[in-house]
């Protein structure tokens, strides 16, 4: 997983499953996520339940002050869904 912040936005790219995250990749999500408004998925390939593990944690340090995600990726949709937690990330 590649993460790039551009401004008040974090970009991930690459791979976001088992492979690509350890505890020092998802300590580095956590603090780019500080004062960051949006997380947009861009070139993302493979993408499995620790995608969404991450995005759990970014959501109990977060809280209310959680960005919003854009082009989210249709296999974390369907595990967001899956895990019924889609309405806090995607809004559907």
């Amino acid at each position: 997983m590649q993460q790039t912040k551009s401004g008040d936005t974090l970009i991930l790219s690459g791979n976001i499953d088992t492979s690509s995250i350890n505890v020092d990749v998802l300590r580095l999500f956590l603090n780019n996520i500080d004062g960051i408004n949006k997380i947009v998925f861009q070139d993302v390939g493979h993408v499995d339940s620790s995608c969404v593990a991450i995005f759990v944690a970014a959501k109990r340090l977060l809280k209310e002050k959680f960005p919003t995600i854009e082009n989210i990726p249709p296999t974390m949709v369907d595990l967001l869904k899956l895990y019924n937690i889609n309405d806090w990330i995607t809004n559907d």
